[in-house]
Formats: structure tokens, C-alpha cells, sequence
């Protein structure tokens, strides 16, 4: 199975928003709460990413194991 050639520069530019988010979530815990809504809502979002990382990760070896069974 080969890769897309844009998939590293993908998965790099996710990490960066993670990266961003992650500072703006520990800015707004800080200053304005560990449970404060805007803390909340970007911990949640840092969660979906991942868990949708993980899906796409998921999906890839699914299907990696589909072609193989196939042959």
C-alpha cells in the first residue's frame, strides 16, 4: 500500500493545530479555570482530533487488511 505524498505534511499541519489549541487550553486554564467553558470546549476539541486520528488510523490498517486477504 503506498502513501500519498501529502500525508506527512498532513499529519504535521495536525500536530501544529494541536499544538496551538493546546496553548490556547492551558492560557484559558490558567487564567480563567480548569472548568471553565472555553478550557472545556478546547479540551473536547484536542479529544475529537485524536479520536479522529485514531479512526483514520484505524481505517488505514482495516483496510491494509482487507487488500491483503483479498490477494
Amino acid at each position: 500500500m503506498t502513501t500519498h505524498p501529502f500525508d506527512s505534511g498532513r499529519e504535521e499541519m495536525r500536530e501544529q493545530i494541536i499544538s496551538l489549541i493546546y496553548e490556547r487550553y492551558i492560557y484559558c486554564r490558567t487564567f480563567l479555570g480548569r472548568e471553565s467553558e472555553p478550557a472545556l470546549i478546547l479540551k473536547n476539541l484536542i479529544h475529537s482530533i485524536r479520536d479522529a486520528q485514531a479512526d483514520e488510523m484505524d481505517n488505514a490498517k482495516i483496510s491494509k487488511l482487507d487488500l491483503q486477504m483479498q490477494k
